[in-house]
């Protein structure tokens, strides 16, 4: 068996005395999709920002590729190939697309590649295209998620962590994300998505976690934990029986 490409093991993280993760463990392998569930304040967000050097673990380790990242400033991490598109998106609103989408590429130096990559991202998104001399803080909330993923693709990622890219979109905007994040792993990107949307993250994921209270309470594949009648209710407070 081939080592997985992420190994959190036995992290503990959080803002001074407030421990968001306690003890969480959880393996992503090359080429897949995982979704990360749970509800708000469950210590989904943490355990990303964590792992891209973002807050400090104060116990355990994680692995990227086989070398140890823990405690590695967030640049580094970047540069070692783990991409955060962060909840929100926070796309740099002042501005342009253009602008936006080479700051995703900052800690590269190849132009050419850059140039190449720009182009594909542009048509994955033709929204983009359409709107590439456009202020970021001028487009709609789908537009910007489809930077916020464009600029992150621009660092050429191994790893991409995705926190809750369907956060306030339309449903029909929900689809085209959640379609371009199933066929992320054919370019060479493997993902590690947060979403409180269950079923949908279910769908294109192969895996998932379950985390409440800082904790993981439970994993398994994406058909075990969709035959788990109670997930939503009893770890994210609502009946997926409705």
């Amino acid at each position: 068996m081939a080592e997985p490409l992420l190994k959190v093991e036995g992290v503990t993280s959080g803002y001074g005395a407030i421990l968001a993760v306690r003890d969480v463990s959880i393996e992503v392998n090359t080429g897949e999709v995982v979704a990360l569930l749970g509800a708000n304040g469950a210590g989904k967000s943490t355990l990303l920002m964590t792992i891209a050097g973002l807050v400090n673990s104060t116990a355990g380790h994680i692995t990227f590729a086989g070398k140890k990242i823990d405690h590695m400033p967030p640049e580094r991490i970047l540069r070692a190939g783990i991409a955060l598109t962060p909840e929100g998106r926070r796309v740099f609103a002042h501005l342009s697309v253009a602008d936006n989408l080479r700051m995703g590429a900052a800690s590269r130096r190849d132009a050419g590649g850059i140039a190449a990559d720009t182009e594909e991202v542009l048509e994955l998104f033709p929204r983009l295209s359409e709107r590439y001399r456009q202020l970021a803080g001028t487009l709609s909330g789908g537009e910007q998620q489809m930077l916020a993923l464009g600029r992150s693709l621009m660092s050429r990622p191994k790893l991409m962590l995705l926190d809750e890219p369907s956060l306030g979109l339309a449903p029909r905007i929900v689809a085209q994300i959640f379609d371009m994040v199933q066929a992320l792993p054919q370019r060479g990107v493997t993902v590690l998505v947060v979403e409180q949307n269950v079923r949908l993250a279910l769908t294109v994921a192969s895996r998932g976690y379950v985390m409440a209270t800082g904790e993981v309470q439970a994993s398994g594949s994406s058909a075990e934990l969709r035959k788990a009648v109670d997930l939503e209710k009893v770890y994210l407070g609502t009946d997926s029986r409705r």
